[in-house]
């Protein structure tokens, strides 16, 4: 994240309210993946929620190019 310019964003949005650190980022084939830990801290490599699960998940936002 840190080659993207986010200069217009305030920090505090460019950190996981979850955690106070960074968001989570990596590669995804053409686009990315850009997630918090979620409510449970744990880091869950961008495993999105599905049903009613609470844990064993991130908050995930993806992207094709």
């Amino acid at each position: 994240l840190t080659a993207v310019s986010m200069s217009d964003i305030p920090v505090a949005k460019q950190q996981d309210p979850f955690t106070g650190r960074a968001l989570c980022y990596r590669p995804d084939g053409g686009g990315f993946v850009l997630y918090s830990v979620g409510p449970d801290g744990s880091d869950d490599a961008g495993t999105p929620r599905t049903g009613e699960a609470k844990a064993g998940c991130d908050l995930v936002w993806r992207t094709a190019k």
